[in-house]
Parts: structure tokens; sequence; C-alpha cells
């Protein structure tokens, strides 16, 4: 009985498979990208006639999160998708934490979670077809 409880805590697949380290290294490049980014677009509308609109400033986002979990399948050793689908999510909290405190409430946001995982994960696949 003491093995097999011992096996599932230290033995467990999820915890062998899943790197910690890579996972926030893809955040901190997506939000650095994302932040890189931004940037850019603030220099290009100062100094141009060009407003920005909403669309264009998600598919910074989603173009951040899908370089970030490709990132972070670059890095990871096993099951680089579920990386990447990690990154994603991870990300799409944060700004939902820092854009909007109504998170889990209604069904718009339980669908841009689903399409920031559906962004992020072919990201984590095609970094880890990528890693050397």
């Amino acid at each position: 009985m003491i093995n097999v409880v011992k096996n599932s805590i230290n033995g467990s697949k999820w915890s062998d498979d899943l790197e910690i380290n890579c996972i926030l290294q893809g955040f901190g490049f997506a939000f650095t990208l994302l932040i890189a980014l931004a940037f850019i677009l603030a220099i290009i509308v100062y100094f141009s006639s060009w407003s920005v609109s909403s669309r264009v400033l998600g598919i910074l986002t989603y173009l951040s999160m899908f370089f970030g979990a490709f990132w972070a399948g670059c890095r990871s050793d096993r099951r680089a998708f579920l990386h990447g689908i990690i990154v994603g999510v991870i990300g799409y909290v944060a700004l939902g934490l820092m854009i909007d405190q109504k998170l889990f409430v209604n069904f718009v946001w339980w669908k841009g979670l689903l399409k920031m995982g559906l962004v992020s994960m072919p990201g984590g696949i095609i970094g880890g077809l990528t890693r050397e």
C-alpha cells in the first residue's frame, strides 16, 4: 500500500513531463514580445494618422502567445503541445486579471480561453517539432 502511494506521488507521469521552467520561459517570452509589439504600434500610431482597432490588438495578443507557446515547445523535452496550451491559458488569465476582474463569469470569457488554447497549442506543437 505504501509503495503504491509513493509511486503515484513521485512517479507521476504529469509531474515528470511538465517542465515549469519551460512554461515560465514561454510566458515571459510572450509578454516581452507583447510589450515590444505594443510599443512599436504606439510609435507608429503616434507618428501617423492611423488609429488602432481592438482587432489589431487581439491579433497581436494571439501572435505573441503563439510564439510564447512555440518557445515553450522548443524548450520542453516532452508534451510540447501541453506546454503550449498552458502558456496560452496562463497568458489569457494574466491578461484577464490585468484588464477585467470578472474571470470565469460568462460564456464570452470561456470562449476566449478556448480560442487562446487552440491558438497556442499549434505553437507548442511546432516548437516541439523544431527542437533538436
